[in-house]
C-alpha cells in the first residue's frame, strides 16, 4: 500500500519558555561555535523535549486539501549533541483517495496540536509530483541514445 511518511519537529512555545526558565545554563549566546567537534553519544544524554509526548499530540494531515488518515505516528530522539536530544516524529499517512490536483505539486498541510497545553502550529509543504512514466521515457530514449552510439563506433 503506497503512503507518505512526514518527518516533523513539533517545537511547542510554552514548553520551550519553561525550558528556557529551567536550564539558563544550557542556553548558548555570542560564543563562537565553529571549532567543535561532535563526540560520541552519551548514555547521559539529556532529553530536551519542546514536544509533547506522542499521547498528548493530535496531527492532522491534509493532501491537496483532503484529509488522509494517519496510520502511524512514531517518536524518534533527535541529537543535537553527544550529551542533549529532543523528540521529533515520523507520521505514516494515507495517500489521497480522490487525486483531482492538476497542479505539478502536491500541496501537504500539517497540522499539530498540543492536547496538554492547546498549543497548535502548521505547516506546508510543496512536493513535486513524480512522474514515472516520464522518467521511463526519458531513461529508455538516453539508453537507446548510448546504444545508437556504439554501434556506429
Amino acid at each position: 500500500m503506497p503512503t507518505y511518511q512526514i518527518y516533523v519537529r513539533p517545537m511547542s512555545l510554552t514548553r520551550t519558555l519553561q525550558w528556557q526558565k529551567e536550564e539558563k545554563s544550557s542556553l548558548v549566546h555570542a560564543q563562537d561555535l565553529s571549532k567543535i567537534e561532535q563526540t560520541g553519544l552519551s548514555k547521559q544524554a539529556k532529553g530536551v523535549l519542546l514536544a509533547p509526548s506522542a499521547d498528548k499530540l493530535k496531527a492532522i494531515v491534509w493532501i491537496n486539501g483532503e484529509e488522509v488518515p494517519v496510520l502511524m505516528k512514531q517518536e524518534i530522539k533527535e541529537y543535537f549533541d553527544a550529551t542533549e536530544y529532543g523528540n521529533a516524529y515520523l507520521l505514516t499517512v494515507d495517500m489521497p483517495r480522490h487525486q483531482k490536483n492538476i497542479l505539478p505539486y502536491r500541496i501537504f498541510k500539517v497540522e499539530l496540536t498540543d492536547l496538554e497545553n492547546g498549543d497548535r502550529g502548521e505547516g506546508l509543504y510543496y512536493m513535486e509530483k513524480e512522474n514515472y512514466i516520464g522518467t521511463f521515457i526519458k531513461y529508455y530514449k538516453i539508453s537507446q541514445l548510448i546504444h545508437t552510439q556504439s554501434i556506429a563506433n
